[in-house]
């Protein structure tokens, strides 16, 4: 009967919580019911199997729909490999909202994040773009070394499994290094 009353009050926690909140991460709905991830999660799908709610555990990705480049990995991405000279373009005109609750709103901050990706050969987001959302983006290059497209692999925050990070940026480095040799780019030391 404990486990019961237990399990009714955490399920009232989530949907309190979504009330409150319009649109919670995973985080926050497993810190206010005093839960796991997983088990929030398993919470909130069976709500949705019941029809009693329609929160999404999809990551919210719009065919067509453009998202800043502050925000995401996959701009990060395409913009780390551009020069000097377009980056600041494009940074001026930038405006920087916070669209989630980590996206990055100062300019020297992004410029950081840009060289960082540039010497590890992918950049990162978390929770930049989308509550409860992590994502790593490679640029695809052309002929002349220039990023002409990005590609990017996306998780739940409680399903990023933190020791297979090396094995996942490889698959990611790998993928686009061969779509990138597939459109003239040539592998050099100074890449």
């Amino acid at each position: 009967m404990a486990n019961q009353v237990a399990s009714v009050l955490k399920v009232f926690s989530v949907l309190e919580t979504l009330v409150e909140e319009k649109r919670a991460g995973l985080a926050d709905l497993s810190l206010r019911a005093m839960t796991t991830k997983s088990t929030a999660h398993r919470l909130l799908q069976t709500m949705i199997d019941l029809g009693y709610s329609a929160y999404s555990l999809a990551m919210q990705s719009t065919l067509g729909y453009r998202n800043p480049l502050h925000s995401t990995s996959l701009g990060k991405a395409l913009l780390a490999w551009r020069d000097e000279r377009e980056i600041h373009d494009r940074l001026g005109k930038m405006d920087f909202a916070k669209l989630a609750p980590h996206t990055i709103t100062d300019r020297e901050q992004y410029l950081e994040q840009l060289k960082t990706a540039r010497d590890l050969g992918y950049a990162e987001e978390i929770e930049e773009s989308e509550a409860g959302v992590r994502c790593m983006a490679a640029p695809i290059r052309d002929h002349l070394g220039k990023s002409v497209a990005a590609m990017s692999i996306s998780f739940p925050l409680f399903r990023f499994d933190e020791t297979k990070k090396a094995e996942y940026v490889a698959l990611l480095k790998t993928a686009s290094l061969n779509a990138s040799r597939a459109l003239g780019y040539l592998e050099t030391d100074a890449s």
